[in-house]
């Protein structure tokens, strides 16, 4: 049975994650960028996808991308060759608060594009602030 009190401590726990999201969305409609979330399974090809696109888009947009997984560093040093900036978040169940912690580290007026890469399973709000997972924002 669920007390009081431990049913408090679990919405309170909510309200910084969606503070989180709140900031993150504010980030990406001031500073006009194209967000997209790119979700799946390990093996799926997210990187190899990303590393394509960006390849594609070097010189004509300015590409940042945040790798979320396990091996996320394995990632980004793949893709960082082709992207203005990359970060990884070294994890498998990535949150708004580590999504906050590394849009922190980035000089976000130099971003046209945003690619966040996770594996699946992880819900849409927690990477892209998009409640309704849809994961492809433009600000």
């Amino acid at each position: 049975m669920t007390t009081s009190a431990n049913y408090l401590k679990q919405i309170s726990n909510l309200v910084p994650a969606d503070e989180d999201i709140a900031q993150n969305r504010a980030d990406f409609r001031k500073h006009k960028m194209l967000t997209v979330a790119l979700v799946g399974p390990p093996g799926a090809g997210k990187t190899a996808l990303l590393e394509a696109t960006a390849r594609q888009l070097k010189g004509t947009a300015r590409v940042t991308i945040i790798t979320v997984n396990p091996a996320a560093e394995r990632d980004a040093d793949r893709v960082s060759r082709y992207c203005d900036q990359v970060r990884a978040i070294k994890t498998a169940a990535p949150d708004a608060r580590a999504v906050r912690s590394a849009l922190q580290q980035l000089h976000l007026a130099g971003i046209d594009i945003l690619f966040m890469e996770a594996l699946g399973g992880i819900h849409g709000p927690q990477i892209s602030g998009d409640r309704h997972g849809a994961g492809c924002q433009r600000r």
